[in-house]
């Protein structure tokens, strides 16, 4: 099951948590399993992102279609 499903946050949540996640990955000296476990996280809120973004393009695709 995907670990995206299981994200309650809205878009610019997970962006701020992505943003932040890259930004400590950037500028601290973390530990290769803190490395690991921000990759994941990033992963999952990236991957959740680009899936909200999906479905925002597809209603405004549909909206679109309907009005013409």
């Amino acid at each position: 099951m995907s670990k995206t499903k299981n994200i309650k946050l809205s878009f610019e949540e997970a962006l701020i948590e992505l943003e932040k996640i890259l930004n400590d990955v950037e500028n601290s000296s973390l530990t290769i399993e803190e490395l690991v476990e921000s990759f994941e996280r990033g992963t999952d809120l990236s991957n959740y992102c680009l899936n909200k973004l999906d479905n925002a393009k597809l209603k405004i695709l549909n909206i679109s279609k309907e009005k013409k």
